[in-house]
């Protein structure tokens, strides 16, 4: 890979200013130093910016508290909504994350973002049964008829081509005495239209 990407991703640089940094005599490939952006450098090689070893990674893995009031997305054209990578530092963005999953517009809590997509198809892919819990509050309590449902499955009001009724993936719910409060995990999320 180019030595100016190389730097711009590790140092969290744009390329310009990484092509600043290299020609500035700022930047050395194994103790030498280096002056041409253009140069091709491999992962075993020792990249140093202003001394400091650098360490380059592909993906990067951010755990985000998600605020009221943002879509899980990346972008949205409608005027006036907020989506999560609004939240994030321009030295993140460049790196291209996006939200793994969903979260709706008004709940809060946290969501991951990467650029890696095989990470994020694992952890995403019903097949795999990754768990993801919430925490929530109902009102009025849940009942142990609306209890027993999530535990067992519910019909999303979907078929499936062999004509079968479709039901979501069993859930645990714990709540507090009254109902009113709890957790709910479950495997997968279904988009009901």
């Amino acid at each position: 890979m180019r030595l100016d990407k190389y730097i711009s991703v590790s140092a969290a640089l744009t390329r310009s200013e990484a092509q600043r940094a290299i020609r500035g005599g700022r930047v050395a490939v194994n103790n030498t130093s280096v002056r041409d952006p253009a140069v091709h450098v491999s992962g075993d090689e020792c990249v140093t910016l202003d001394g400091a070893v650098l360490t380059y990674s592909e993906f990067i893995y951010i755990m985000l508290n998600k605020p009221a009031r943002y879509i899980s997305a990346t972008e949205d054209e409608r005027p006036g909504e907020h989506v999560v990578t609004d939240l994030l530092p321009p030295e993140l963005l460049q790196r291209k994350p996006f939200p793994v999953g969903r979260l709706d517009r008004d709940t809060t809590g946290l969501i991951i973002m990467t650029n890696d997509g095989v990470s994020a198809h694992r952890a995403l892919s019903p097949n795999n049964h990754v768990e993801k819990t919430y925490r929530f509050t109902c009102t009025p309590p849940l009942t142990q008829k609306s209890r027993a449902m999530l535990e067992s499955g519910v019909d999303i009001g979907e078929v499936d081509s062999l004509g079968r009724r479709l039901l979501t993936a069993p859930a645990i719910v714990s709540t507090d005495f009254s109902g009113s409060e709890g957790e709910i995990t479950i495997t997968e999320a279904n988009f009901i239209r």
